[in-house]
């Protein structure tokens, strides 16, 4: 493995990372704006 190979499958990884927290966030707003309408 090259250090640049390493090194950018590492900023996709935290990038991925990322992507996934703020999908988690949008399902807990919006799950919470469902809840507030009933």
């Amino acid at each position: 493995m090259e250090p640049e190979l390493i090194e950018k499958s590492l900023l996709t990884k935290s990038v991925k990372a990322v992507i996934s927290g703020l999908n988690q966030k949008n399902l807990i707003t919006k799950l919470n704006e469902l809840i507030n309408m009933v």
